[in-house]
């Protein structure tokens, strides 16, 4: 039955080609008198040594178009003869595709799927925000690194890019539902812009150079751009020997990082008209010389110990008030060449966040930094510490701080520009937030959270404060107490349902050892 199948979409696959690509086909078609009968039968032979071209796709036009037929379609719908074969099996959507969708045999080799047209095909879930919009569930992993051949390799040469540098991305709209029911809504080949590219293959030798000081167990997702280094299993099995060094690393796959792929989408989807480039594409070249992060930071360093005032003045930041409450990340942008609210696809595409902080004249940040609230029935349902939420923005976040000093304690005292500085969690912190993760996750599960009620009426809670946990702890997010989530587990003392917004947060005593 399955072989049958097989030859259908064969069958379907060579007229679909001929239809689409009618010249190729009459080369193939078109034997003249004077090429012998063994010289044709030579030429059959290595067609069909070759996976693609056996299977029909001559050009990449051709498969594209093809993918494209999917578009608001489900692998059941299109193909209803596949659904016993697999509805009780974890076959995976990109090779049920293969298969059937463009007749491949299934490669899990180096090389891409459509090997001589150099091809690589990829699916991936799209998700839909609370706003309606639509956007990356996860990244799209591209393979794993081997710790002891990235290190014997060049980049435009290596296993990864050879693979990976012509994607053809299917999106779908992930469900509940099994993979052959998940309705396809974006198809295309994806093109790396010359920056982007640039980008990833600095993206690609950091991983190397990291790897080759035998530094593998410290790699994290933050450390790059666009290209990420993810990880792949949480348990002591996923472990792996990495070369100069006696620690083991965590396994890891090369991944465009979500972020990335929302860039992709956002383009194909609905490209945004009010962005700003910090590094336009005529500035490639600089760009390849002295990297982003570089070029970026040399904006600031003009104005180090520059008096506000005197940085707005010299921009020509007209109406510029320093008591507003985003003056500082205003003042940022604008020596960045950001105007206005525009935004910059460098640091969407990186999941880069800017974030301005006031050192108090003893050099300790006016305040701690949070992150979003964390919503407690969600806390609960996170099954691992690799698969929560804090783990996920820790792991693969970037930062770019950019730090202000305030020059006295008066009320009036001005405010000078000290330095700015890109930033990641390392790998050592990482496992440090970790305790704190395990300790709230399991207060609210049990219903543990308030220790005792004040005379006052204030709480006093158990979840993890900063002096305990001076990496990341946790304290309300919200103005007032009645702004609240509810609880999964009633509270033990209270009784209370729901609870006042609570967030994780980077210490401030933390945030003065990352800035100096």
């Amino acid at each position: 039955m399955i072989c049958i199948q097989k030859l259908i979409t064969w069958i379907k696959i060579r007229f679909y080609s001929i239809e689409k690509d009618p010249q190729s086909a009459m080369e193939v078609c078109d034997t003249s008198e004077g090429v012998s009968k063994e010289a044709q039968e030579k030429k059959n032979l290595m067609e069909e040594n070759s996976s693609d071209e056996a299977s029909g796709w001559r050009t990449i036009d051709s498969v594209i178009a093809r993918a494209k037929e999917l578009i608001g379609r489900t692998l059941a719908e299109e193909y209803p003869e596949i659904e016993i074969s697999v509805s009780k099996s974890k076959g995976h959507l990109g090779e049920l595709i293969e298969e059937h969708h463009f007749g491949l045999e299934i490669n899990n080799e180096s090389r891409p799927d459509f090997e001589k047209l150099g091809v690589e095909l990829k699916t991936s879930p799209l998700r839909k925000t609370t706003k309606g919009k639509l956007s990356a569930k996860e990244r799209i992993s591209l393979g794993m690194i081997d710790y002891f051949q990235i290190v014997e390799e060049r980049f435009h040469t290596s296993g990864f890019w050879k693979k990976n540098e012509q994607l053809l991305i299917m999106f779908y709209i992930h469900t509940a539902k099994p993979v052959i029911h998940r309705r396809f809504h974006l198809a295309d080949l994806w093109h790396f812009s010359k920056s982007d590219l640039i980008i990833i293959e600095q993206d690609w030798n950091y991983i190397k150079t990291k790897v080759a000081y035998g530094l593998a167990h410290e790699l994290s997702e933050g450390d790059t751009m666009y290209l990420g280094a993810a990880t792949k299993g949480a348990s002591k099995n996923s472990l792996r020997e990495q070369p100069n060094a006696t620690e083991k690393a965590m396994s890891r796959a090369y991944s465009l990082k979500t972020s990335y792929v929302n860039r992709i989408i956002q383009a194909w989807l609905n490209p945004v008209e009010n962005e700003c480039l910090l590094i336009p594409e005529e500035d490639a070249l600089l760009l390849e010389e002295r990297g982003f992060d570089d070029l970026i930071l040399n904006r600031f360093r003009p104005f180090y110990g520059w008096d506000i005032l005197d940085i707005a003045e010299a921009l020509r930041f007209e109406n510029f008030n320093p008591l507003a409450k985003s003056s500082l990340a205003q003042l940022a942008r604008a020596i960045m060449g950001v105007p206005g609210r525009a935004t910059i696809p460098e640091f969407e595409a990186a999941g880069i966040a800017m974030k301005t902080i006031r050192l108090k004249p003893n050099g300790t940040p006016q305040e701690s930094m949070s992150f979003p609230a964390f919503q407690f029935t969600e806390l609960v349902r996170e099954k691992s510490w690799a698969d929560s939420l804090l783990f996920q923005r820790l792991e693969e976040s970037r930062f770019l701080f950019v730090v202000f000093e305030i020059q006295g304690a008066e009320k009036e005292a001005s405010v000078t520009l000290k330095h700015a500085k890109f930033w990641n969690m390392p790998q050592l912190d990482i496992r440090e937030a970790r305790k704190s993760w395990v300790l709230t996750r399991d207060i609210v599960a049990n219903g543990n959270i308030v220790q005792y009620v004040k005379d006052n009426g204030d709480r006093k809670t158990n979840f993890p404060g900063a002096a305990e946990f001076p990496v990341v702890h946790v304290r309300p997010h919200a103005t007032t107490t009645d702004d609240t989530h509810p609880l999964p587990t009633p509270d033990r003392i209270t009784g209370s349902q729901d609870y006042t917004k609570q967030s994780f947060w980077l210490g401030n005593k933390y945030l003065k050892q990352i800035i100096h």
